[in-house]
């Protein structure tokens, strides 16, 4: 893996290396919108992961949580 990749990309590559079905993403809005707040899960491998950070744009929130599903696996 290359230091500039994503931590989105990265777990795609670990389903891609050991065969298994890609990652599933969900994220929620807990906030209004004027001020929006997003927190994802991610299924992977047979477990599911969901983050305890929310963040104010999705993509960040998606980062989160495969970095936390990374670290887990």
């Amino acid at each position: 893996l290359t230091e500039h990749m994503t931590y989105k990309s990265r777990l795609h590559e670990y389903t891609l290396q050991w065969a298994i079905q890609r990652p599933i993403y969900g994220t929620s809005n807990e906030g209004t919108p004027h001020a929006p707040k997003f927190r994802s899960m991610v299924e992977v491998d047979g477990g599911s992961y969901t983050s305890p950070n929310a963040f104010s744009h999705r993509k960040k929130a998606e980062q989160d949580i495969s970095k936390l599903a990374i670290q887990i696996r």
